[in-house]
């Protein structure tokens, strides 16, 4: 698999005692990659392998979504960078280069259907990890409600940009329709 794979997963029902076969087991597995055509290959591996151990041991299986997957997020690179402006604009002072993200987010279904970016805001706490106490405490300060109120403010620009100037409109539509028959 190439590293921009993630598969996470969990025993959710795994019996009650170690040395007891279960009756029933379920497990969830969460699998993200970079693009949908890895994800969906990763995905059908996965799946052989759960039907072959299933054929080892004589187990019956189901294999069921309990989750719509996501597809990787498309970046509108001329909206990004309306949106970057405008950050400026409502005073922040640094804005870093986009990084490559390591898997599918929600937003990139949205992606495929309409212009989309997926900015971040700093807010002051750069070793925070996303998802973790420590980033939601960050959240809560007044450079997390400052970060906020900045990032409103160049989200409302952007859209007034897109509604009041048609070469901007244009271009990031042009943008959108090329990379959708990339």
């Amino acid at each position: 698999m190439t590293s921009d794979v993630r598969i996470h997963g969990i025993i959710s029902e795994g019996g009650l005692a170690a040395n007891i076969v279960p009756e029933d087991a379920t497990a969830q597995f969460y699998i993200r990659a970079a693009t949908r055509e890895v994800l969906d290959t990763v995905v059908e591996k996965v799946k052989h392998i759960a039907e072959g151990a299933s054929l080892m041991t004589g187990a019956t299986l189901t294999i069921s979504n309990y989750e719509i997957s996501y597809d990787n997020m498309k970046t509108n690179e001329t909206l990004s960078d309306a949106f970057s402006m405008n950050l400026l604009e409502a005073g922040e002072t640094t804005i870093l280069s986009p990084e490559r993200g390591s898997g599918s987010i929600d937003m990139g279904n949205v992606s495929y259907k309409v212009p989309a970016i997926h900015p971040y805001l700093g807010f002051g706490a750069p070793d925070a990890i996303s998802h973790s106490v420590d980033f939601a405490n960050a959240t809560i300060t007044d450079k997390g409600h400052e970060a906020l109120i900045r990032g409103i403010n160049a989200l409302s620009y952007t859209g007034y940009d897109l509604l009041t100037d048609q070469e901007l409109l244009t271009a990031v539509n042009e943008e959108f329709l090329l990379c959708r028959k990339a």
